[in-house]
């Protein structure tokens, strides 16, 4: 999974979930606006409720620049936790994507010529058959990016087929 992240507000970007139309999203980005100094009427209604509970905690006594000043610490403590919450969004996005990913990922491997062939003409119930009764066989997971190709190179030698397998029979004959 190749990403260009320059920023952790691009990483927010790729993975926070809908993005584009989210309200959180949204309302972080008219916090910000009113902590540049960018108050327009799209902002307004916030930093006025904002300034009216300021004004009700002090009991109408902070006016000019003590007011703004107490406005803008709150707008930042509302900021900050904006983006805690939308950043553990993204994390879970992201975390979930990789999961994903890995499970896509995986290819299952049965080593063998004679359980290779049980396989392919009687299917995974005569592979188990065979292993039961010591046939010689091995597995392999490989799961890109992780195994090394190597692994899965000196895994087939010294048997002459092999067989990609489902999870499922992969599952069935593991513990055997």
């Amino acid at each position: 999974m190749t990403t260009d992240i320059k920023t952790v507000w691009n990483f927010v970007e790729q993975y926070y979930p809908n993005y584009i139309s989210s309200d959180s999203i949204s309302e972080n980005n008219d916090l910000q606006k009113i902590l540049d100094g960018e108050i327009d009427e799209n902002v307004m209604p916030i930093y006025g409720e904002v300034e009216g509970n300021i004004q009700e905690n002090f009991n109408y006594t902070l006016y000019g620049e003590e007011l703004k000043n107490e406005v803008l610490k709150e707008i930042q403590i509302q900021k900050n936790a904006s983006d805690a919450s939308i950043y553990e969004e993204a994390i879970k996005a992201y975390i979930e994507s990789i999961n994903v990913a890995q499970i896509e990922e995986k290819t299952y491997y049965l080593f063998g010529e004679d359980v290779v062939r049980a396989l392919s003409e009687n299917g995974i119930e005569a592979v188990i058959e065979l292993i039961e009764d010591n046939e010689v066989y091995s597995t392999l997971v490989f799961i890109e990016g992780v195994t090394k190709s190597v692994e899965l190179a000196n895994e087939i030698q010294g048997y002459n087929d092999y067989a990609i397998i489902s999870e499922e029979e992969y599952n069935k004959i593991k513990d055997l």
